[in-house]
């Protein structure tokens, strides 16, 4: 949402500007300085502009009431002017949830075979109890039961064992399996993560700077008449694109590290 917002402002920008341009190049049509095709392409250059505010604004409003049915929210969601970005996480370990519970799959799968095994163990008993009898005067006495239970057919069980090494197996390859996808996909995360880092330290250390400058420079000689029209409406769509493209890199940011929490929580 707080990227859509900050893209609208920027398209809100180049549409005042173009606003500005269209009126002047009417002024200057008709006076003859200005051809007619010159000023039907500013038009369509501002057309284009409120198509694309028109379409983040629908964005916004969609996202707003995704929001409030996920939050069971019925007031208005306000978004912040500035541009957050979101902290970095440590790095992700195998002591995270994940991992456990794919470890905790395969012991589970050794636990069935386990009781499977023990099955066709003999089954030792021992009980301890003190009895009486109904005759009168009777005394309490102590005594214990020693029982041995043998399983007289194996055939079955040796089934239900070789049935579960066989899952035990499978379990283990789909677990190795999982363990290398998940450790690609943090890999992969982190290597996005550097990458949307340095494009975000680009445009903080030379972007912001690069992109005032053009903006500058571009108005500059634009009124000094060094460049016509379409070069300085080129040239403001350049500046305007390193801050769009800035945007951009910090909503995948976002996005990666908050996938990287997901994963660590």
């Amino acid at each position: 949402l707080q990227n859509q917002q900050n893209r609208k402002r920027i398209y809100m920008s180049i549409d005042s500007l173009y606003t500005s341009l269209v009126r002047n190049a009417e002024t200057k049509k008709s006076k003859g300085d200005f051809s007619e095709l010159e000023l039907l392409n500013i038009v369509a250059r501002q057309k284009k502009v409120l198509l694309e505010i028109n379409g983040i604004q629908y964005n916004i409003e969609i996202a707003l009431k995704k929001l409030k049915t996920m939050m069971n929210f019925q007031d208005d969601f306000s978004i912040p002017d500035s541009t957050e970005i979101i902290a970095g996480e440590n790095q992700i370990t195998e002591d995270n949830p994940l991992f456990n519970l794919i470890k905790l799959q395969i012991n589970y799968y050794e636990a069935l075979l386990k009781i499977e095994k023990n099955k066709i163990l003999p089954d030792l008993s021992l009980n301890y109890f003190t009895g009486t009898n109904n005759y009168e005067n009777a005394r309490q006495y102590n005594g214990f039961q020693v029982g041995l239970a043998v399983p007289l057919f194996f055939g079955s069980q040796k089934s239900k064992i070789e049935s579960s090494k066989l899952s035990l197996n499978a379990q283990q390859l789909i677990s190795e399996n999982q363990i290398i996808q998940l450790k690609s996909k943090i890999e992969n995360l982190k290597k996005e993560e550097l990458k949307y880092r340095e494009a975000i330290q680009y445009y903080e250390t030379s972007g912001r700077q690069l992109h005032d400058e053009i903006l500058r420079a571009t108005m500059r000689s634009y009124q000094l008449g060094e460049i016509d029209l379409f070069k300085f409406t080129s040239s403001y769509e350049n500046a305007v694109q390193i801050k769009i493209d800035y945007l951009d890199n910090v909503l995948k940011y976002n996005e990666n590290i908050l996938e990287q929490i997901y994963l660590e929580y």
